[in-house]
């Protein structure tokens, strides 16, 4: 059932994601708020390299 449970959220946050960020970006767009969007977007490169290599350690941890 844990495995199950995973499965829904991370499908949940997969396809809920896409729908927030738009959502703030247009938000921002419309109020000129170019800042704001440049540290959003650095923020979630910066995330998204992290997991990347979290990943790689639990597979090489794993193997």
């Amino acid at each position: 059932m844990n495995d199950k449970l995973r499965i829904i959220i991370g499908l949940i946050l997969y396809l809920a994601m896409p729908v927030l960020m738009a959502y703030i970006i247009a938000k921002l767009f419309m109020k000129n708020e170019g800042k704001i969007l440049f540290i959003i977007f650095i923020t979630l490169i910066i995330l998204e390299i992290i997991a990347v290599i979290i990943k790689v350690v639990r597979y090489n941890k794993n193997k």
